[in-house]
């Protein structure tokens, strides 16, 4: 990323209050979809109280209804994922670093299962019943980078990379790519 004829270096800064990318036309990426893998490098500048998404897929109207999240959530990275037409989910968390991390989500709505990899290390998952079916089956009304309604990243984001397929067989090849 060039800003003013410089190479970004450290990755986009988001300062915590308002910045953000709002993305459109990605609102049915992972309808029908049975899978979600994100990649991401980032630097949070601190462990906060709140909850601080690097990628997150919303939704209808409800507020907080993640189809697909990786970020922060207090003094955790955190990958969710859930099943958008029940009341599935699933949640992988690792104690944050503020050294620049690499983080790993994958969903697997037939499974209820999220997994999370931080610097290329499974983490322990929290899984719940996903409900029945295996695809997340209604739009996402907002995909946001940065922020998850009035919760913003405090911190760097180096790179994103986002796929509405099974990127389990490949998790370690994409991380090696991106380090």
């Amino acid at each position: 990323i060039v800003s003013a004829g410089a190479l970004v270096v450290g990755g986009l800064d988001f300062d915590g209050v308002d910045d953000e990318f709002t993305i459109t036309g990605m609102s049915s990426t992972f309808q029908n979809s049975q899978y979600a893998a994100a990649f991401t490098v980032v630097k949070c500048r601190s462990a906060l109280s709140s909850t601080q998404p690097v990628f997150f897929a919303q939704a209808g109207a409800t507020s907080g209804v993640a189809r697909v999240y990786l970020g922060q959530v207090g003094t955790n990275f955190s990958s969710a994922g859930r099943r958008l037409d029940a009341d599935g989910f699933a949640q992988s968390t690792s104690a944050i670093s503020t050294s620049t991390s690499l983080l790993s989500g994958m969903s697997q709505w037939a499974d209820g299962d999220t997994q999370l990899a931080v610097n290329g290390s499974e983490k322990t998952a929290t899984n719940y019943s996903s409900g029945a079916g295996s695809t997340s089956n209604t739009t996402s009304d907002v995909v946001t980078i940065g922020s998850l309604t009035s919760s913003v990243i405090d911190g760097f984001v180096g790179e994103l990379i986002v796929y509405a397929s099974d990127q389990s067989a490949n998790r370690a090849a994409i991380e090696t790519n991106i380090n």
